[in-house]
């Protein structure tokens, strides 16, 4: 069972409930990271175990001056360069290493996820301790890495929220990259720690939930106080009883999805990662426009510490350009900055750097999220509307339009490759190419599948309405 990939019943109706009911659904399904129908999360003796081992591994590394790196690709490389961030400093080297690399924070890069590079490869050789993420155990930017270290003899720390088991299938199904799970586990050198904390609210976005369970992971591995499971459940709940401060601002942000003009944050370099992060999810999540969430950072670049050479520019000087061209922005503030706009509830002051960040995390997700809902992206629990740009969302692709569509997956995936004009022959590889400058995919397929039309007169049929459930009635 591939939890990551399963529609979550709390929220199977997400496009039809009000925003308060939307809130109180996500905060039922983020209560499942300490346990629920789906497993005891992270609450269970086993991964308790792993995760109290692998600290003392790696907190004995930091303490010598060893280097511990932490690599991932989409969200997971995001919180990985996070990670780096916030727990890494002087005398304790911490390396986050994202797929596409440090560009790739902003503008999601097409196929990265597939394909480490030599680079990543030879680097990855060079840590004491070597941490990869892939949510969905599946990634072959990390598991081609892994097995890299595997083979020179070297210890490996995968960690993801599905079942070894149910990827071991999946994996050997859609050859990722030449690797085999299944191999990878059999290593005495491999440690894989995979609480089963449920299906996202929104089906297959790892980076809510399962993003929020990764920034936990590390600070459990890296926080100087170990964070214990009663501790994590009153941050979860306090998250949510402050984020209905916010249920007017996700309203106000799905309207300005729908008039076509930009959700920009505006922030203080405290949560500038976290910012860019979550503006740049959109595009890969809700085939968003790169301008329809923006985020820039007081300082830009040298103020998070990175050098800006080669890097798109971020400063706010920036932002105010981009500003005057879009009047009627919503402009949202993240820490005390002095912009106009609205500001962002923050964590009370006494909680730790980690928790103030997950705090924001989860709201910032929450309000790009259900303003896309607002924005028709989403068909009961399902982004209709994502970039395809990896295998993953290829055949998550598939899958939404087989369900949606009522089609097997033969032919849907028969269907899209006709959308992206390829042939039936045509690498998956070729496939992605195609269809990373196309707008709609998903949306018009579902059309043609569900209601025999042809992609022209899907295409018009999704520029006379503004959800795909009014577009199918």
């Amino acid at each position: 069972m591939r939890f990551t990939e399963l529609s979550n019943p709390l929220t199977e109706h997400l496009d039809e409930m009000s925003v308060n009911e939307q809130l109180q659904a996500f905060h039922a399904v983020d209560q499942e990271l300490l346990g629920s129908v789906w497993g005891q999360g992270l609450q269970q003796p086993e991964i308790l175990l792993k995760l109290s081992v692998e600290r003392q591994k790696v907190q004995a590394v930091l303490q010598r001056g060893g280097t511990v790196m932490v690599t991932g690709a989409g969200t997971s490389g995001r919180l990985a360069l996070m990670a780096a961030s916030t727990f890494g400093g002087p005398g304790k080297t911490i390396h986050g290493v994202m797929a596409g690399g440090k560009g790739a924070l902003i503008k999601a890069k097409e196929g990265a996820e597939d394909h480490p590079s030599e680079s990543d490869l030879a680097n990855g050789l060079l840590a004491d301790v070597w941490i990869g993420v892939s949510c969905g155990l599946s990634a072959p930017y990390v598991l081609r890495q892994a097995q890299h270290r595997l083979e020179h003899g070297m210890a490996c720390t995968l960690i993801g929220f599905n079942t070894v088991d149910a990827m071991v299938a999946v994996n050997k199904t859609a050859k990722n990259a030449g690797v085999d799970l299944d191999e990878l586990v059999k290593f005495d050198d491999m440690t894989v720690i995979n609480p089963l904390i449920g299906p996202e609210g929104l089906t297959g976005s790892t980076r809510l939930k399962s993003g929020t369970a990764t920034w936990i992971i590390f600070a459990w591995l890296f926080a100087e106080e170990q964070p214990d499971v009663a501790q994590i459940g009153e941050l979860i709940d306090s998250i949510y009883v402050q984020s209905q401060e916010i249920s007017g601002l996700i309203q106000k942000a799905g309207s300005t999805l729908r008039q076509r003009q930009s959700i920009v944050y505006w922030s203080e370099p405290a949560y500038g990662l976290l910012a860019l992060t979550d503006a740049s999810e959109c595009g890969p999540t809700f085939g968003a426009n790169f301008d329809d969430v923006r985020a820039f950072v007081r300082g830009g670049w040298p103020a998070l510490g990175w050098q800006a050479q080669g890097l798109m520019g971020i400063d706010q000087k920036l932002g105010s350009a981009f500003l005057n061209q879009q009047d009627s922005a919503l402009r949202v503030r993240l820490g005390n900055s002095e912009m106009s706009g609205y500001l962002m509830p923050e964590a009370p002051s006494h909680f730790q750097a980690w928790e103030r960040i997950c705090w924001m995390k989860v709201n910032l997700n929450l309000l790009t999220t259900l303003a896309h809902v607002a924005s028709g992206k989403v068909y009961g629990n399902l982004m209709i509307d994502l970039r395809i740009s990896n295998r993953k969302l290829w055949y998550r692709a598939i899958g939404i339009i087989s369900k949606i569509g009522q089609v097997r997956t033969d032919v849907a995936e028969q269907l899209l490759r006709q959308v992206v004009g390829a042939d039936s022959t045509a690498h998956v590889d070729v496939c992605l190419q195609l269809a990373a400058s196309l707008n709609l995919v998903v949306p018009t397929v579902i059309l043609m599948a569900r209601m025999g039309l042809s992609q022209s007169f899907a295409r018009a049929r999704l520029t006379r309405y503004t959800k795909l459930v009014d577009a199918l009635k």
